[in-house]
């Protein structure tokens, strides 16, 4: 069964992942003790009036992550105009996709003008809101391409020429892992996301897995903070990426209490909550 086929069915979470081939985990979501707990002011629904969060996001086939050096944006924080990430939510796309791509902002630094592209983790590094559309129109269909025939890219390829200066950097972490920070459009995800990475950070450290911004170490885990993501009736969203199996795993509700569960059957495994989960991706691992 595909997943188009699982978004289809009224099955249950714990159904539809079996049929994607993807492993529930064998620990409850939330630990007793956490070392960066939650205010106890802030509550986060366990139930949220009953809904489920399965199959509570749309699939999508690419994901464009625009570094900004911020943590919390504008309500709308891609339609500041004269950005590149006005740029980028502006382009609608090229073959071979057939939906438009999904576009956020990261905390990471944004000196280089950079954005992410995920499942395929590369960088397109040094981009203006003038190239970029051009740039994607180049790069998009090359990694699909390279994707399926299992063929690697060079490093810092030129894309357009010496004249744009746009490039192409591999990234060569294991995982990436986006906390909803998009305080002004949630404020109990600006005041959760900061504990969590905390929380994030003391387990990738204690695995020797922690990297800084800056830090190029290959297998490593990075975590950094994203804009809204979609639907906040839902909070606390965690969006984990990993590279050795193509796996996208979308969670919600999460607190710091969930963070060693996360980190352990999440991250590490490729495990997942079914009641915590909106959505599972699957996509050919890249070979670089």
């Amino acid at each position: 069964m595909g997943l188009l086929d699982v978004l289809k069915s009224k099955a249950s979470p714990e159904e539809d992942l079996k049929q994607l081939g993807v492993p529930l985990a064998t620990c409850d979501f939330k630990c007793d003790t956490c070392e960066h707990p939650l205010p106890s002011s802030l509550k986060i629904s366990a139930d949220d009036d009953g809904a489920s969060l399965w199959k509570s996001m749309k699939p999508y086939e690419i994901h464009l992550l625009v570094s900004t050096g911020k943590n919390d944006w504008p309500h709308d924080a891609c339609e500041v105009k004269g950005s590149v990430e006005h740029a980028v939510n502006e382009w609608k796309g090229c073959p071979p996709l057939t939906i438009d791509p999904k576009v956020n902002v990261t905390s990471f630094p944004a000196e280089r003008s950079s954005v992410l592209i995920m499942p395929f983790f590369v960088w397109l590094k040094d981009v203006t809101p003038e190239n970029v559309g051009a740039s994607l129109d180049k790069i998009v269909p090359e990694l699909f391409e390279k994707r399926e025939k299992g063929e690697k890219i060079e490093e810092y390829q030129d894309l357009l020429g010496d004249k744009s200066g746009v490039k192409v950097e591999v990234d060569h972490q294991n995982c990436y892992v986006f906390l909803c920070s998009h305080r002004t459009r949630d404020k109990r995800c600006g005041v959760s996301a900061p504990y969590m990475k905390k929380e994030f950070d003391m387990h990738l450290r204690d695995d020797g897995v922690y990297r800084d911004v800056g830090d190029t170490t290959p297998g490593g885990v990075m975590v950094g903070f994203t804009n809204h993501v979609g639907q906040h009736k839902w909070a606390c969203n965690v969006l984990i990426y990993r590279k050795t199996d193509g796996e996208l795993i979308w969670l919600a509700r999460a607190t710091p209490n969930s963070v060693g569960p996360i980190y352990e059957e999440c991250v590490k495994q490729g495990k997942t909550f079914a009641d915590y989960t909106r959505l599972v991706q699957k996509t050919k691992p890249v070979e670089w």
